[in-house]
């Protein structure tokens, strides 16, 4: 589908989810054993009032947490579009949420290994740890998770914000696959 055709159905709160084709979008897919490597929320911006242009929030490094045009964002991607079921979520909540961490660093090499190193996650589990290493730096799932948790989302299988991946955002009931948008 191509942008320009699904834009007007796409709502605040949205789930953008990617599949890279870059070495470390592969790497990230292998080590979370998952066919995406990242994940974003749509966002409308308006300005001037009355014109309005379809972007994305999301954490990348460098740069952290930032709002891109669509175009931008999807560009060499594969990117499919999960809307959220307004039942269990509210999107302005969770872009609201989104919006109160703009500009927030990305998440240390540290968040990581706590969050996804099997031996490191199991010690701090053990030990009563937070999972969370860097108040206020995101990764682009704990970032998204975080935000629908924010605007309601209640799922006991949902893991930890910082522990979440591309592929976990994939599975919560608050979402479904409605297809792939193309530029």
């Amino acid at each position: 589908m191509k942008v320009e055709r699904v834009a007007d159905m796409v709502k605040n709160g949205d789930v953008l989810l990617y599949r890279g084709t870059k070495p470390h979008s592969r790497f990230i897919r292998w080590w979370t054993q998952s066919v995406y490597s990242h994940v974003g929320m749509a966002i409308w911006v308006e300005s001037p009032p009355g014109h309005k242009r379809l972007c994305v929030i999301e954490a990348l490094e460098p740069g952290g947490v930032r709002v891109a045009p669509i175009e931008h964002s999807i560009e060499g991607c594969q990117v499919d579009w999960y809307p959220i079921d307004p039942s269990q979520t509210n999107g302005d909540d969770a872009v609201r949420y989104c919006l109160s961490k703009w500009m927030q660093r990305y998440s240390a090499p540290r968040q990581f290994l706590r969050s996804y190193s099997l031996i490191w996650s199991h010690i701090a589990r053990y030990y009563g740890l937070k999972a969370d290493v860097g108040y206020n730096r995101f990764h682009c799932s704990e970032l998204v998770t975080a935000a629908l948790v924010a605007a309601g989302y209640n799922d006991h299988e949902c893991p930890e914000p910082p522990r979440s991946t591309p592929g976990d955002v994939a599975l919560y009931t608050c979402v479904h696959r409605e297809g792939r948008i193309e530029i």
